[in-house]
């Protein structure tokens, strides 16, 4: 029965998931209900919605939104021993994500323009999660710019039409950008290192600040500016700690996910510390350093107090695996003082909000779904106990 749902097109039928223990972070709700598709969509949630096509059992599973990263770059699984890189391509990474119940993906840029190629490759497909990309980042160098110039900049790139606008500190002033960028209707995304950065970027008005600072925790005055603000937090936790726990307990390469997702000699580079390289080894020290006492500290503070928090690993980096570490995200953000319920907003409702997608477990919202083995309330790492994936109303194979 099930293989008549994985088809290569979408089908209009009509199916259900029925029985299942729905969780919705929105309303912070979970019950048992019958979840009725048609085509891509979800047309009824309730315990007693009649279902007049196929009826999967979903009987003591677990249902909740798909997962979105709001945080990616996606081509490379980096190796610390320089060696045995897994680089596949966005276009071949978007099928893989969506095994492990990632079905869409912010693509936060470089200097290229492929980012744009694969996020229109892949669009429409079923087989691929949906991309999006900002592409070019913009760098401020040091010295004035106008308005009138950052308009300009931004109208030129506009062309490419980029989901979101990304800007990094290095020198210059990002808020000339930033305004242009509002004006022009664009969200904005700025990587920052230091929280006198932050500050910076949301006194400018930007949207979201991805990463950080490892060498302080934020104070609370910036932590209550964000919060009037409205400014949203990237933490990026995997990035900034998963290197260093996997150095420390190697065994957290043997998740069943993971070993799906990437190949075993990728896998055994990162389990042979004393051959990681320059780069490996100085990531470690830094994050053994800066996580626990600083990263997780921040991120505890930003969440108490209500900023919004986005799930984005920061793929493409040294202990970060494309899909998987969407997971380890959610993990972090609990051990950081989250909540299993926030930190699922975060790796689903969240993102879709700052993205501008429908996204739920809701009549109306796309059949984009994760069903689970076990409760991700109960332990939030049971995210990657996946019994299978729904993806624009059908089973991923």
């Amino acid at each position: 029965m099930l293989a008549l749902l994985t088809a290569g097109c979408a089908t209009s039928q009509t199916w259900c998931l029925t029985g299942a223990t729905v969780l919705d972070p929105a309303a912070r709700t979970d019950r048992v209900a019958n979840i009725v598709i048609q085509g891509d969509t979800i047309v009824a949630v309730a315990e007693e919605a009649a279902c007049p096509g196929r009826t999967v059992d979903a009987r003591g599973k677990f249902v909740m939104p798909g997962l979105i990263s709001a945080h990616s770059h996606s081509f490379r699984n980096p190796s610390p021993t320089g060696k045995a890189h897994e680089d596949r391509g966005r276009v071949e990474f978007a099928r893989l994500v969506l095994r492990a119940g990632v079905m869409a993906v912010l693509d936060l840029g470089a200097r290229s323009k492929t980012h744009f190629v694969a996020r229109d490759q892949v669009r429409d497909s079923l087989d691929h999660a949906r991309l999006f990309a900002a592409g070019f980042i913009f760098v401020p160098r040091k010295g004035v710019v106008s308005d009138a110039e950052a308009a300009a900049a931004v109208a030129a790139y506009a062309e490419r039409k980029p989901d979101v606008i990304k800007l990094l500190f290095q020198g210059g002033e990002v808020a000339p950008f930033v305004r242009a960028a509002r004006v022009a209707g664009y969200k904005t995304v700025v990587h920052i290192h230091k929280w006198t950065q932050v500050r910076k970027a949301v006194d400018a008005g930007a949207t979201a600040i991805t990463h950080l600072e490892d060498e302080a925790v934020i104070d609370d005055e910036l932590v209550a500016r964000m919060v009037v603000q409205k400014t949203i937090s990237i933490p990026t936790m995997a990035v900034q700690c998963d290197l260093s726990r996997i150095a420390k307990t190697p065994s957290l390469l043997d998740d069943p996910l993971l070993a799906r997702l990437t190949g075993p000699a990728l896998r055994a580079e990162y389990r042979a510390v004393d051959r990681y390289d320059r780069k490996g080894r100085h990531w470690v020290r830094w994050q053994t350093a800066g996580c626990t006492p600083h990263n997780m500290v921040s991120l505890g503070k930003l969440a108490a107090a209500g900023v919004p928090i986005l799930a984005g690993p920061d793929s493409n980096n040294l202990g970060v695996f494309q899909g998987f570490s969407v997971h380890r995200e959610l993990e972090l953000m609990v051990e950081a003082g989250m909540t299993p319920w926030q930190a699922l907003e975060a790796g689903t409702l969240g993102p879709a909000r700052f993205l501008g997608i429908p996204w739920g477990v809701t009549a109306g919202a796309p059949a984009n779904l994760l069903v689970l083995d076990a409760s991700p309330l109960d332990r939030i790492a049971n995210t990657r106990r996946i019994h299978r994936v729904v993806y624009r109303g059908r089973q991923v194979p």
